[in-house]
C-alpha cells in the first residue's frame, strides 16, 4: 500500500484531477456492468412469467429496495422492457469505455509531455559541478528508454487501480443478491494473492536489474559514437562491440526471464479461476442445497469479480516489471531537483568596468585544491591570456569565470556586484564560449552557426559575415546548398580545423559581452591559425577575450598575460615583460621553439 500511495501522489503531480476522471468513469463503467448483470435477475427468478405476484417477489433486501423503486418511478417488470433496460445499459456502459479509452490516450501522453519537460528543463537548469559527476548512460536511458517505461507502468497502474474499483463493486452487488459469494470473492483474492506473491518478488528484482543494464548499454553506446574513429582506426572496435554485444545478451537474459513469468501468470489463470468456481457450485449445491438456478446471478457476478482480482494480480505483476524504471525516474528527478543551479534575482544586461577575482579557492570534494587564494583584475575590452603547465588551473578559472562552477572561498565580482547575485541566464548568454572539444550538432550549417535562428535575410547576412570572420565562408559559398549543407555527426565530414572554424563563428555571430576560448586553436594548422589569430585581434577592444593558450605564439598581443603555476598565479604582464620576469613563462617559449626547429 506505501509503494500503491506513494506512484499515486507521483503520477497526480503530474496529471492532477485528470487522475480521478480517469477512475469516476471506472466506477460508472463498473456501476453499469454490474447494473445490467442484476437485471438479469428477474428473468430467471420469473422463468418468463412476469405477473404482478411475481414480481414483488424479486429479489430480497437491498436488491429488493431496488426493484421496489422501479416499480415507483412506473418502470413494468416486462420481458420487454427489462430487455431494453438492458440494452440501453450496455450502450452506456460501451459509451463510457470508449470515452474513457480516449481519454486515456489523451492523458498518458500529456502525462508523457509532462515528464520529458520536466527532465529537460531540471537538467538545463542542474549545477555544472553535479553534472559532471552523473554517468552519461543513466542521463540517456532515463530520458529515452525510461519514460517509455514509465509510461507503462502508469498504463498498468491505472488499469489495476480501475480494476480494483470494479472488483469492489461486484463485490457490492454479490452481497445485495447474496452475502456467501461476497465473502467467497474476498476468500478467493486472499489466495490469489497468496500465488501470486512469489511472482511478485522475483519480477521486481528483474525489473531493477533491467534499469541497470539499460544504463550500461547506453553508455556504451554512447561512447562507441564519441570514439569511433580511435575504435576503428586501432581495430579495437571488435573487442568493444563484443563487449557491447555481452550487455545486449545480459538484457535479452532479463526480459526473456520477464517473458517467462508474464506467460505463467497468464497461463495459470484460467486453472486457477475455474478452479474456485467450479468449488463454489459444488459448495452451494451439495452443501448448502441452493437450486444452481438461484445462483446464477451470483455466479455470473462471482465470476466476473474473480476474473478482475486475477486481472489486478496480473496488472500488479506488469506494473512491477516496469517499476525498476519508475523507482529511477523519480530518483533522478528528485536528484536533479536538488541540485539546481542557485541563480541570484539581479539581471545582467552589459559588462560596464572590470571583473575583480579576490582571493579565489576552488577545491575538489577530495580536499584538493585546485585554485589557491588567486587575484587580478580584467577591464571592460581587454584580452586576458591565461597560460600554465597541464593541471595548473587554467581551464577551472575560465569554468569559475562563466559561472559554470562555484567558488569554494574568495569571490568573482563584475561591475561591483558578486556574480552569484546575478542571474545565471541573463548572464551566461552574454558569454561566448569555444573550447577545445568542439560542438557540433548533426543539423545544417546555418542551424549550428545560428542556434536555429529564424532563416531570414537579415540573419543570412549576419551568419555570412560571421563565416567570413572566422574564415569558412569560402568552404560552402560553392555549396548547392550552401547555409542547408548538412555537417553530420560531430562534424564527421569536416576536417578537425574546419570544425573549429565553424565553432569561432557561432560566437561572433553572438553579441556577447564576453568570449572565452579554451584551447580554440589546437586543432588548427599553422596557415588557419594565423588567420583565426587575426581575427582574434580584429575583436580586441570590442569584446573582453579570455582565452586558454597553448600555443604562445596566439597571445603574443593580449593586454595581459596570466601565468599560472599549481593553482597559483606566478606572474601577470605582458609577453615582452614576462619573457623577463618569469622564469617559468621563458620555460615555456624556450620549449615551443625547439619543437617548432
Amino acid at each position: 500500500m506505501k509503494r500503491i500511495v506513494k506512484n499515486f501522489l507521483f503520477f497526480y503531480k503530474y496529471l492532477k484531477l485528470r487522475i480521478f476522471v480517469i477512475i469516476g468513469l471506472s466506477i460508472l463503467t463498473g456501476l453499469l456492468d454490474g447494473l445490467g448483470i442484476t437485471m438479469f435477475l428477474p428473468l430467471i427468478e420469473s422463468e418468463g412469467n412476469f405477473d404482478d405476484s411475481k414480481n414483488q417477489h424479486t429479489g430480497d433486501g437491498a436488491l429488493k429496495l431496488v426493484f421496489g423503486l422501479f416499480s415507483k418511478v412506473g418502470f413494468e417488470m416486462n420481458l420487454l422492457n427489462i430487455l431494453i433496460l438492458i440494452l440501453i445499459i450496455i450502450i452506456l456502459k460501451s459509451i463510457i469505455i470508449f470515452i474513457n479509452s480516449v481519454l486515456r490516450v489523451s492523458y498518458l501522453q500529456f502525462f508523457t509531455k509532462k515528464l520529458r519537460f520536466q527532465s529537460i528543463d531540471l537538467l538545463s537548469q542542474l549545477n555544472f559541478q553535479h553534472f559532471v559527476s552523473f554517468d552519461s548512460g543513466v542521463i540517456q536511458n532515463s530520458f529515452s528508454g525510461e519514460v517509455s517505461r514509465v509510461v507503462s507502468c502508469f498504463t498498468e497502474y491505472v488499469s489495476m487501480i480501475q480494476n480494483v474499483i470494479l472488483a469492489m463493486i461486484y463485490v457490492v452487488f454479490a452481497y445485495i443478491i447474496n452475502a456467501e459469494f461476497a465473502l467467497l470473492i474476498l476468500f478467493g483474492s486472499v489466495v490469489f494473492n497468496f500465488i501470486y506473491s512469489f511472482f511478485f518478488k522475483r519480477t521486481k528484482r528483474l525489473s531493477s536489474r533491467l534499469v541497470m543494464g539499460n544504463d550500461s548499454y547506453q553508455k556504451l553506446l554512447l561512447q562507441l559514437m564519441s570514439y569511433y574513429k580511435y575504435l576503428k582506426a586501432t581495430s579495437s572496435i571488435y573487442k568493444y562491440t563484443e563487449y557491447l554485444k555481452s550487455e545486449i545478451r545480459n538484457i535479452e537474459i532479463i526480459n526473456k526471464r520477464q517473458g517467462v513469468i508474464n506467460s505463467l501468470i497468464g497461463a495459470i489463470r484460467e486453472p486457477l479461476l475455474y478452479s474456485v468456481v467450479i468449488s463454489v457450485i459444488i459448495i452451494q449445491v451439495n452443501v448448502n442445497h441452493v437450486p444452481l438456478s438461484g445462483i446464477m446471478i451470483s455466479l455470473i457476478l462471482f465470476y466476473r469479480g474473480l476474473g478482475i482480482v486475477i486481472n489486478i494480480q496480473t496488472n500488479y505483476n506488469s506494473f512491477l516489471s516496469f517499476a525498476g524504471s519508475l523507482d529511477k525516474t523519480q530518483s533522478l528527478i528528485e536528484d536533479l531537483s536538488k541540485n539546481k543551479l542557485q541563480s541570484g534575482n539581479k539581471r545582467f544586461d552589459q559588462f560596464k568596468t572590470q571583473i575583480e577575482v579576490n582571493q579565489l579557492v576552488y577545491r575538489y570534494k577530495n580536499g584538493k585544491d585546485v585554485l589557491c587564494e588567486i587575484s587580478f583584475n580584467i577591464q571592460r575590452n581587454e584580452t586576458i591570456a591565461l597560460v600554465g603547465e597541464s593541471g595548473s588551473g587554467k581551464s577551472t578559472l575560465v569554468n569559475l569565470l562563466s559561472g559554470l562552477l562555484t567558488p569554494t572561498a574568495g569571490s568573482i565580482s563584475i561591475d561591483g556586484i558578486q556574480i552569484n547575485q546575478y542571474n545565471t541566464e541573463s548572464l551566461q548568454s552574454k558569454i561566448g564560449y569555444i573550447t577545445q572539444d568542439p560542438v557540433i550538432f548533426d543539423d545544417t550549417i546555418f542551424n549550428n552557426v545560428t542556434l536555429w535562428a529564424e532563416k531570414n535575410e537579415k540573419n543570412l547576412e549576419k551568419y555570412e559575415v560571421a563565416l567570413k570572420q572566422a574564415s569558412i565562408w569560402d568552404y560552402f559559398k560553392d555549396s548547392e546548398i550552401r547555409e542547408n549543407t548538412r555537417l553530420g555527426n560531430k562534424g564527421v565530414r569536416l576536417s578537425g580545423g574546419q570544425i573549429q572554424r565553424i565553432c569561432i563563428a557561432r560566437e561572433l555571430y553572438k553579441s556577447v559581452d564576453f568570449l572565452f576560448m579554451d584551447e580554440a586553436t589546437s586543432a588548427l594548422d599553422s596557415k588557419t591559425e594565423n588567420i583565426v589569430k587575426k581575427n582574434i585581434e580584429d575583436l580586441q577592444g570590442l569584446v573582453t577575450i579570455i582565452i586558454v593558450a597553448h600555443r604562445l605564439s596566439t597571445i603574443k598581443h593580449a593586454d595581459k598575460i596570466i601565468v599560472m603555476n599549481k593553482g597559483k598565479i606566478e606572474g601577470i604582464g605582458k609577453f615582452d615583460e614576462l619573457i623577463k620576469s618569469s622564469e617559468l613563462f621563458r620555460s615555456m617559449i624556450s620549449l615551443q621553439e625547439l619543437k617548432s626547429e
